[in-house]
């Protein structure tokens, strides 16, 4: 056997098409839905962080207030709301200054509340507050909110005072500042009530000896 017999026999390299081998091919509709995925991914980052930057806490009422009534730290839920557009709001922050106020305006449950909403009650120079309990059968069914005109009509016992009776009372014109809510005990009915300074003493002996009606007037 000669040498050029006994050389081994040259191996060849195949092409990749020959051996089964594919090549990795870039897929063009791939990257572009990449790319696009990507963009849209900052987008939506971009109006995250818009969002929430521009923000804010503001009390939002969760029960109907009216007119008149003194408003609590319960009355009020906390809520992130974003762009107003305008409309009025109070911060979250002023919750401690803004329980133990008069409501100002009627308030929707659910609705912000309005800056300026509550406040103190101002009284005219020449008026006087003052709080009422008034048992049941005394006050007239129906809401009575704050600035609804009322006459409150004295009450006697003719058989404490024999010379009240067949007399006439004569009606003491007065103001709701304050609408009419269910005391401590559930009964009797509390109320304050806005009336000219000379009657103040009298309609206090008269409310401190249970001697008061309240009647709905006419405008």
């Amino acid at each position: 056997m000669t040498a050029t017999e006994m050389r081994p026999p040259l191996t060849r390299t195949m092409p990749d098409e020959a051996t089964g081998r594919l090549r990795a091919r870039r897929q063009p509709k791939w990257i572009a839905a990449g790319l696009l995925a990507m963009c849209l991914g900052g987008l939506g980052a971009a109006v995250l962080w818009g969002e929430a930057s521009g923000s804010a806490e503001v009390l939002v009422l969760t029960r109907p207030v009216a007119r008149g009534e003194v408003v609590t730290a319960e009355d009020f839920r906390v809520a992130r709301v974003g762009h107003l557009d305008g409309a009025s709001s109070v911060a979250a922050a002023e919750l401690p200054a803004v329980a133990g106020q008069q409501a100002l305006v009627d308030l929707a449950m659910g609705s912000l509340l309005p800056a300026g909403g509550v406040g103190a009650s101002a009284l005219d120079a020449g008026g006087v507050q003052i709080g009422l309990r008034l048992p049941p059968g005394r006050v007239p069914l129906g809401a009575l909110p704050a600035g609804t005109p009322v006459l409150l009509v004295p009450l006697e016992d003719p058989r404490a005072n024999p010379e009240a009776a067949g007399r006439v009372a004569v009606p003491i014109e007065a103001t709701i500042l304050a609408p009419p809510q269910a005391g401590p005990d559930g009964v009797a009915h509390l109320v304050d009530v806005r009336v000219d300074s000379p009657q103040a003493a009298q309609v206090a002996t008269l409310a401190a000896t249970d001697r008061l009606a309240l009647v709905k007037a006419g405008r």
